[in-house]
């Protein structure tokens, strides 16, 4: 049985079969080593368990760790409330978009306009620069827009109700098409 045919053997009953796969060619090719092969379901546990909240802080102690944990000082540390939402010791953070922060400052995600290790919002989703700014007080009131649209919707309803009794048409010569008739579309001559 060949190397290949052993690998591919190997590779269809499962993960581990790909190992003992990769270990035979190993063995068997003395010029290729290949050490290991990593899968999305293989060890180590993917970061993000470490920045799941944990339970509600209910003393001063588990206050600062909290504060530790997501890298705030203690007096800036507010957790959501306990309200049965789930969120835990996740800090309460300030609603504060892209928009609203400055452009030329030295971030170190330039894209996110954020800080290393800076604990996101709950809501971060809401604030990237793509979305409406949450932050920025708008210019116009909503009642203001919808009574511009309206305003303009009337106009131009108005103007075509007086304007309408003049047909609009673009405008067009006869249609020339040969015929059994003798018609001269285009001469000189007075008829």
């Amino acid at each position: 049985m060949s190397t290949w045919s052993l690998l591919a053997k190997q590779t269809g009953k499962n993960m581990m079969g790909l190992r003992t796969g990769m270990w035979a060619l190993r063995a068997r090719s003395g010029g290729i080593m290949v050490t290991s092969v990593r899968t999305a379901a293989d060890r180590p546990d993917p970061w993000n368990y470490l920045w799941q909240p944990g339970p509600y802080p209910r003393t001063q102690e588990e206050r600062e760790a909290a504060a530790k944990k997501y890298g705030l000082i203690v007096e800036d540390y507010k957790p959501y409330p306990d309200d049965g939402r789930g969120l835990g010791d996740y800090p309460n953070l300030p609603v504060r978009c892209m928009d609203s922060k400055p452009g030329q400052y030295n971030w170190d995600i330039p894209e996110e306009k954020r800080n290393f290790g800076e604990p996101l919002h709950m809501n971060f989703h809401l604030m990237l620069a793509s979305r409406p700014s949450l932050s920025v007080r708008p210019r116009y009131t909503q009642f203001q827009y919808l009574r511009w649209f309206l305003g303009l919707i009337s106009f131009f309803t108005l103007f075509q109700l007086i304007a309408g009794e003049y047909e609009w048409f673009h405008p067009f010569s006869e249609r020339q098409t040969p015929g059994p008739y003798k018609k001269k579309f285009y001469s000189f001559e007075l008829e």
